[in-house]
């Protein structure tokens, strides 16, 4: 595989070389440099930008069960984006499909009612909104939407939204004073042509008194949402009125909430350094997750393990039983956690960090099963691509990457093997690190730790390059280099003997350009060189693929 005029890292590559069966390519540069890659299963399959704002949040949904996923990412400008499988690319790769300015700022949290048909976002602005992004089919939730707004009008409408412009057309209704604080308004977004009814599309607009900073959908129609403003209140999704509110659930500004289904309880997470658990239905508090020393900044229900696990500021993941008992404590390193997601389809809980790294753990371990690495700034949105097999992550760096999970068949290293063959036979006290190392680095550098360790891949470069620079190169078939390491050492050990044993007819020695000849046991490595590429061009070893540059 030639690489003509390619920079990498700075670095004009001419020449590179996969060993079959090993997680290494190997490249020469113009300046007659060796580097080497090692592959790295940490690193992302695809990066997508779109726009040039960040990425506050991550959301797939299958629409349709057999039907290929929607990914929605949730914009600091407010805007969603849904994306959708390039169907002319057919190499796993999104295009957005739509643009939706459905915020004037942050979109912070995000849901999909499968009931409703519609997506469900709440935002920095105070706002929570229902939005029905296709018409183009019959919605289960529009002839609730039709149906409520005359009772709408009466109970607690406060501003209708006309057409797609910011102004605003007061109502004269008051909000319902059974659930102070909670307005409901219906958003009128310009009639969609494609629509056969001509019925306008409508939002509706939900709020708080300060920025809403988390959703869950509960039975029944039910969505709960959590906001600065200390309150967690219950939506009915089939006239969008306030059921109930419960004020100051927390001493501090609420910062998110997380559903278990099996257990009809929720948990929430403040600015405080623990969290409580609900009642889904009478709203009562059961218990609080009480142990960190730090600020909770994430929690979440762990169904494979039948537990709650959360993150805090003092460095600790922590899982809990169903009765609020401490189970475990895992100290981790990375900085505060930004993004937890529950992966019960694999076992495996995902943190992002403040360093920018993903960290996937099987709670069993207090080590990471793999590192996520790549995004250039904090990861805020996590999910899943369950028909790819793809952990999906979007960043403040404008960027969606899609990861292979663990254990995916395209993901799968060939082994510690590959590099054990590489560093088989050499001196090296922390092998560990140079594998950590060799993952970390920029492509095509090789670690310090191998730098002054001649492998035996390095001397098979070395003796190919001798062989190019006297003419005398020849290319041979592919074929299979299983246990590369010790083979190649076993052929240039027996190439020196068979060298040293050859024995001319007159002087008994071997010459090498010159009358006299020299011992093959007192030539310069130059020298050696040349004699062994010579050898080699006229006795090609079976078994051996021909790697020149």
């Amino acid at each position: 595989m030639k690489a003509s005029s390619n920079l990498q890292g700075g670095m004009h590559v001419t020449q590179l070389r996969q060993p079959p069966d090993s997680d290494v390519v190997i490249a020469c540069t113009a300046k007659r440099q060796l580097m080497m890659w090692h592959y790295s299963p940490g690193a992302a399959f695809r990066t997508f930008t779109a726009r040039q704002t960040w990425m506050e949040a991550v959301l797939v949904v299958q629409p349709v069960e057999g039907e290929p996923s929607v990914i929605y990412s949730a914009c600091a400008d407010g805007h969603v984006l849904r994306w959708e499988l390039d169907a002319d690319l057919n190499a796993d790769s999104y295009r957005v499909g739509e643009e939706m300015p459905l915020h004037d700022s942050n979109v912070l949290a995000m849901v999909y009612s499968h009931d409703l048909e519609a997506l469900i976002t709440a935002s920095q602005d105070t706002t929570i909104r229902v939005h029905w992004h296709n018409l183009r089919q019959h919605k289960t939730g529009m002839d609730s939407v039709q149906g409520i707004i005359s009772s709408m009008e009466e109970t607690g409408v406060r501003t209708i939204r006309l057409g797609a412009t910011q102004r605003f057309k007061e109502a004269p209704a008051a909000a319902d004073e059974s659930v102070p604080g909670g307005t409901t308004r219906l958003a009128m977004v310009e009639e969609d042509p494609a629509v056969e009814s001509g019925a306008p599309i409508l939002d509706v607009v939900l709020s708080h008194e300060g920025r809403v900073t988390g959703l869950a959908l509960l039975p029944d129609w039910t969505l709960a949402s959590v906001s600065h403003d200390r309150t967690i209140r219950l939506w009915d999704l089939h006239t969008f009125k306030l059921m109930k509110t419960v004020k100051d659930a927390h001493e501090t500004p609420l910062q998110g909430i997380n559903y278990s289904s099996s257990k009809e309880e929720f948990v929430t997470w403040a600015m405080d350094n623990f969290a409580y658990v609900w009642d889904a239905v009478t709203l009562n508090t059961k218990y609080a997750l009480v142990g960190h020393t730090a600020e909770v900044t994430q929690a979440r229900w762990v169904e494979f393990k039948e537990c709650w696990v959360t993150a805090g500021d003092d460095d600790t993941l922590r899982t809990w039983s169903p009765t609020g008992t401490q189970l475990h404590q895992f100290t981790y390193m990375g900085g505060s956690v930004q993004c937890l997601f529950v992966d019960n389809a694999n076992s495996m809980v995902l943190a992002a960090m403040l360093d920018k790294v993903t960290r996937a753990y099987d709670l069993e371990s207090k080590h990471p099963a793999i590192k996520y690495v790549g995004h250039e700034e904090v990861v805020r949105g996590i999910d899943y691509l369950p028909e790819k097999g793809l952990y999906i992550t979007g960043s403040w760096d404008e960027s969606l990457r899609l990861w292979y999970r663990v254990g995916h068949p395209n993901n799968t290293p060939r082994g510690p093997a590959a590099f054990d063959d590489l560093t088989e036979g050499n001196n090296i006290k922390d092998r560990e690190g140079v594998r950590r190392q060799m993952q970390q680095l920029p492509p095509l550098e090789i670690p310090k730790a191998l730098q002054d360790v001649k492998t035996d891949l390095v001397q098979l470069f070395l003796t190919n390059m001798a062989s190019d620079e006297m003419g005398q190169r020849q290319d041979s078939p592919l074929v299979d280099l299983s246990g590369l390491g010790s083979q190649l050492g076993d052929l240039d050990r027996k190439l020196v003997k068979d060298l040293e044993a050859a024995a001319p007819a007159k002087s008994g020695t071997i010459r090498r350009g010159s009358k006299q000849g020299i011992p093959f046991s007192t030539m310069s490595r130059s020298q050696r060189r040349a004699s062994r590429a010579r050898h080699d061009s006229n006795q090609r070893p079976v078994g051996v693929r021909q790697m020149s540059i």
